[in-house]
């Protein structure tokens, strides 16, 4: 393989995940002038571990796969890619941080929005579900008009959840819709978004009008705050990961009044959920980043298109 190789000159070698380091390594010392990219997808570690005793004891083993690259692509997804780069001692000009593209979701069946709430998850304990159903039964009683909650997923927290929802008072007013891949009809029925603790039902709701409702942990104001249809309920701790238990009151009541302040502005619902949002950054776009990004790591090499290869 080594001596078929050394004929690849001006070769992007991409490692995803980082697997298959000692071979990206092997491959870029017997093709001159080649390059290794390291792709991620987001970084699946909240604040709390990464200050941690037990990360620090884990991490040569988390850089070795990163050392070799000499770019990383990782996803802004609101998850900590900054700091856990900084952690790994990764400096800023070896890794890129893109949003994934918007998934273009065309109403397809017609929907017409009704008085739903609609929440997208995976029943998790670390996707904050408890947190949504806390917040929409304090704000129910103060709705103009009655409103039921959509949770649309499943998961091994859905009996749990089922449970919290007839204790507080809500459970004939929750409907748990089980697993969906297809999306878009549930948000183009609902009037509003809240989410747990999850990225894409952020970008997808973002991507059919409907106005949101998420909580400031990871990098969600950063990432979506400039949305007309997206409010970001603060959360005073910051960071990532789950919802601190002695915060949970606070940021319920911050989101009950967010939910009862677009649902009672009826100017505010028909302007921010009547129709999907123009020119978001497209899949098509990120992969025309991406594929630049390929060009100028090779620019040095030669003026001849790269070959692409692949680690293991």
């Amino acid at each position: 393989m080594l001596a078929r190789s050394r004929g690849w000159r001006n070769t992007l070698i991409i490692s995803q995940t980082g697997a298959f380091h000692r071979h990206a390594m092997l491959l870029r010392a017997a093709m001159p002038g080649s390059r290794v990219l390291v792709r991620l997808g987001g970084v699946y570690h909240g604040t709390g571990y990464l200050e941690s005793p037990s990360f620090l004891a884990h991490r040569r083993a988390l850089q070795r796969p990163l050392a070799v690259a000499d770019m990383i692509i990782s996803t802004a997804d609101g998850t900590p890619v900054d700091l856990y780069m900084a952690k790994l001692g990764i400096r800023p000009e070896r890794y890129r941080k893109w949003l994934n593209g918007f998934p273009v979701t065309p109403n397809s069946g017609q929907r017409r929005r009704a008085n739903r709430i609609v929440c997208i998850s995976r029943l998790d304990p670390v996707k904050g579900i408890d947190y949504v159903l806390r917040s929409f039964s304090l704000a129910r009683p103060r709705l103009a008009e009655p409103y039921t909650l959509a949770i649309v997923g499943d998961g091994p927290e859905r009996a749990n959840l089922q449970a919290l929802a007839m204790e507080l008072g809500v459970g004939a007013h929750v409907e748990f819709m089980g697993h969906c891949d297809d999306v878009g009809p549930h948000l183009y029925s609902s009037r509003l978004l809240v989410s747990g603790l999850a990225n894409n039902p952020v970008m997808e709701a973002i991507a059919t009008g409907t106005p949101v409702i998420t909580l400031d942990l990871g990098e969600m104001e950063v990432l979506y705050g400039r949305f007309p249809n997206v409010h970001v309920v603060a959360y005073p701790p910051g960071g990532c990961g789950r919802i601190a238990a002695s915060h949970m009151r606070e940021v319920v009541c911050r989101t009950a009044d967010a939910i009862v302040d677009v649902l009672n502005n009826s100017a505010c619902l028909n302007d921010l959920g009547s129709t999907p949002a123009n020119n978001l950054y497209s899949w098509e776009q990120r992969l025309q980043d991406e594929l630049n990004l390929y060009e100028q790591l090779l620019e040095p090499a030669s003026n001849c298109r790269p070959a692409v290869a692949a680690a293991g």
